[in-house]
C-alpha cells in the first residue's frame, strides 16, 4: 500500500515539474503563411517587431501548429541559426520580412509538411527562456554603420582566399556589392575596383534578383553594374544545405565560371558568411589549407562583422566554431570528430564534394591550375 501511495505521489509530482514554466496563455491563431522559396522554410506572416510585441521573446521555447497537423513542439525561437544541421527552430532572423519556421540546413519545411497558401499556423507560448543561455551565448549583431569598423575591407569583409597554396590576390571573398540591406554593397562594390575584380561569383541571387539589384538606382554600386555589363556577373541562387546535391551542382556551375574566365574572382553572398564560408573553405581545401588555417579564415567573419573573437569572448567564440565550422569540416571529410581529419583527408573531401557537384577531375586541376600558386 505504501509502495502504491509513494508511487501516485510521484506522478502528481511529475506532473506539476512538467507544467512548471509553461505558458499556453500566449498564443496567436489563424496565422497566414507562405513558402520562403530562397531556402525552402515557411514564413508565418507575422513582422519580427509584431511577433515580439505580442510578448514573445528570444529565447523563449513555442510550438508551432499548423491547421493540416504538420506541428513542430518545443522548438527555439532565436534571432540566427543556432540550432544543428536537421533540428527545427523558429526564426527571425534580421532582414528576414517575416518569421520563420524551418530546419537548420535541413529539408524545408513548406515541402516536408505538404504546406500551402489554405494553411494557416498557430503559435504558442511553451515555456518562458528555456533556450536563453544559447541565445545569449550566440547573438552578435553587425553594424550598419561604416565608421564603428576599421577599413573599408572589414566593414565588407571583404579579403583574399588564403591557406595552403593558393594564390592570395586572385580570388577573393566579400559581403555583397548589390544588395544594400546591410549598408555594405556601396563599399563592397567600391572594393572590387580597387582590386580590379574581373569575374562575381553570386551565390545568394537569381537572375531576376541581381537585374533588379541592377535596376536599383538608389545604391551607388558602378563598378559592379559594369562587371554585369560585361556578362561576368554569375548568380546562383543557392539555399542553405550545402549537403544537398542541387547545391553541390550550383557551387560546380559557379566554379566552372572561374576555369572559363579571368580573375581577380569574387565570391560572395549576403554577408560573406555562410554560404561563402563554405564554398571559400572548400577552395582553401583544395589547395592544401591546413585545418588551423581553414578555422582562421572561416572565424575571421565573426570578428570582421561581429566584432567576435576568441580573446574577447572565448564562450561565444567556441559555439560557433562547434556549430558552424565543425559541421563543415566534418562534412567534407566525411569523419565523426575533428580529432580524425588529417590534410590528406581536407583535400581528398573537397575533391569528392566537386565529384558529387558533377565535376570532373579534369576540371578540378583546371580549377586548382587557376587559383593555386
Amino acid at each position: 500500500m505504501k509502495i502504491k501511495k509513494i508511487n501516485k505521489i510521484l506522478v502528481i509530482v511529475l506532473l506539476l515539474i512538467s507544467l512548471v514554466g509553461c505558458n499556453h496563455e500566449l498564443v496567436v491563431t489563424d496565422l497566414t503563411i507562405e513558402e520562403d522559396t530562397k531556402f525552402g522554410g515557411t514564413y508565418i506572416h507575422k513582422t519580427i517587431d509584431e511577433f515580439c510585441e505580442l510578448g514573445f521573446r528570444y529565447g523563449d521555447s513555442v510550438n508551432v501548429i499548423f491547421s493540416n497537423g504538420y506541428s513542430f513542439y518545443d522548438i527555439p525561437f532565436y534571432t540566427g541559426y543556432f540550432v544543428r544541421n536537421d533540428l527545427p527552430l523558429l526564426i527571425a532572423y534580421p532582414g528576414y520580412p517575416y518569421i520563420e519556421v524551418n530546419y537548420n540546413n535541413g529539408i524545408g519545411t513548406y515541402e516536408e509538411g505538404k504546406l500551402n497558401e489554405n494553411v494557416t499556423a498557430t503559435i504558442e507560448l511553451n515555456e518562458v527562456g528555456k533556450y536563453l543561455d544559447i541565445q545569449n551565448a550566440m547573438s552578435v549583431y553587425t553594424s550598419l554603420d561604416r565608421n564603428k569598423y576599421e577599413s573599408d575591407e572589414i566593414f565588407g569583409n571583404f579579403r583574399p582566399l588564403s591557406g595552403g597554396n593558393i594564390n592570395s590576390d586572385i580570388i577573393y571573398r566579400s559581403a555583397t556589392p548589390c544588395d544594400n540591406t546591410y549598408n555594405r554593397a556601396e563599399c563592397v562594390s567600391g572594393l572590387c575596383e580597387k582590386y580590379k575584380i574581373n569575374t562575381i561569383i553570386d551565390l545568394s541571387d537569381s537572375e531576376e534578383e541581381i537585374k533588379n539589384h541592377y535596376d536599383n538606382k538608389d545604391v551607388n554600386i558602378p563598378y559592379w553594374r559594369s562587371v554585369y555589363d560585361t556578362g561576368h556577373v554569375y548568380g546562383l541562387d543557392i539555399s542553405s544545405d550545402y549537403r544537398k546535391q542541387e547545391y553541390a551542382n550550383k557551387v560546380v556551375n559557379g566554379l566552372r565560371q572561374i576555369i572559363n574566365n579571368d580573375g581577380p574572382y569574387l565570391i560572395h553572398c549576403v554577408e560573406g558568411k555562410d554560404r561563402t564560408g563554405f564554398v571559400s573553405l572548400l577552395l582553401e581545401a583544395l589547395c592544401n589549407a591546413s585545418m588551423e588555417e581553414l578555422e582562421y579564415d572561416y572565424m575571421l567573419t565573426y570578428s570582421n562583422l561581429f566584432f567576435l573573437t576568441k580573446e574577447n569572448n572565448e564562450k561565444m567564440y567556441d559555439a560557433y566554431y562547434d556549430i558552424k565550422f565543425t559541421d563543415f569540416i566534418t562534412y567534407l571529410t566525411s569523419k565523426d570528430s575533428l580529432e580524425l581529419i588529417t590534410n590528406e583527408n581536407i583535400v581528398e573531401g573537397a575533391k569528392a564534394y566537386l565529384e558529387y557537384g558533377g565535376m570532373s577531375l579534369e576540371e578540378i586541376d583546371l580549377l586548382i591550375g587557376k587559383i593555386a600558386q
